[in-house]
């Protein structure tokens, strides 16, 4: 979501260069570019993951399992199995600087909120193989960050099953990179306890970068 979101807007045309994404977290620590023990911390005693580089931590408090994703831009995933619900953390870098101006209020207003929800949808589609049943999206703040809310629903099928997914999803802009934050719950979970799962995104805090 976050690819399109950015490169579906002209930016002076900057985003039809090939080079306007820069490595991926994972890329750059296996080709030691960085070292993961010196941008991130996991504190096993409390559950919190902290990454310097991006400058954001979690801390997990249902006991879900954790580990970093198999997205090449996931840097931190939680996931109950049972359950199938998941948070993740993906980042994506640029190599383009967009300025201290850019921020992602401005993009949905240049996109439009129609044509935003119809590049979400067929972003999914094309990745996911499912399709949107509803969504919403609106500008919000995230610790002070201009950020972006999207509220999907979605049906997801297995065998000889259908089971629908409610995705919560921020976004935002910050030190030259997209931070999206996602919570994917089957929906009939999610109806039952939707404070209690909206209250995962208040565990997000976001750190000073050096």
């Amino acid at each position: 979501m976050c690819l399109f979101l950015i490169s579906g807007c002209d930016l002076n045309n900057t985003s039809r260069k090939s080079d306007f994404f820069a490595k991926s977290y994972k890329k750059q620590i296996s080709s030691g570019d960085i070292n993961k023990n010196e941008v991130q911390y996991f504190d096993k005693i409390n559950r919190v993951y902290s990454n310097f580089k991006y400058g954001i931590s979690y801390k997990e408090e249902r006991g879900w399992d954790i580990d970093y994703g198999v997205g090449q831009y996931t840097i931190y995933r939680a996931i109950q199995n049972d359950s199938t619900c998941t948070f993740s953390i993906n980042v994506i870098e640029l190599d383009q600087h967009l300025g201290k101006e850019f921020n992602l209020h401005d993009v949905i207003d240049q996109l439009g909120e129609e044509s935003y929800k119809a590049k979400l949808a067929s972003n999914h589609l094309k990745l996911a193989n499912t399709q949107i049943l509803n969504s919403s999206v609106k500008k919000v703040y995230f610790r002070n960050y201009p950020a972006l809310k999207t509220t999907l629903k979605t049906n997801s099928r297995e065998e000889d099953y259908e089971i629908g997914f409610t995705d919560i999803t921020y976004q935002l802009y910050r030190n030259n990179a997209t931070i999206t934050c996602n919570l994917s719950v089957p929906s009939f979970f999610y109806h039952e306890n939707k404070e209690s799962f909206d209250r995962i995104f208040h565990s997000i805090n976001l750190l000073n970068i050096n």
